[in-house]
């Protein structure tokens, strides 16, 4: 049986509350990993990543890692609108806005 969007959301949302953050991580590296040795990651000068919640794949220390590498694009979101912020620093302050 498919599942429509709003019952997937909310399977969702009770798998996250009852993942524990040490499961979050413990997760995330090779999630990561695997990224990291992807060809078209490899071969890219420009990457649009985000920066986790804490109930996501924590990317924290890979964006502050592969931004002295590579150019990262993080998202913002405003409204309706959707914004890409260069990320410069482990600071939000400190990003500047892209010209995307």
């Amino acid at each position: 049986m498919l599942m429509d969007k709003k019952e997937l959301r909310t399977l969702i949302a009770q798998n996250k509350k009852e993942t524990s953050r040490a499961a979050i991580l413990d997760l995330s590296g090779p999630i990561l990993r695997r990224l990291a040795v992807h060809p078209r990651f490899i071969a890219a000068r420009t990457v649009l990543l985000y920066h986790s919640l804490p109930d996501e794949v924590d990317t924290q220390d890979f964006v502050r890692y592969w931004s002295l590498r590579k150019c990262i694009l993080l998202p913002t979101v405003k409204g309706k609108d959707i914004d890409c912020l260069l990320y410069t620093s482990p600071s939000p302050r400190d990003m500047r806005r892209s010209r995307m």
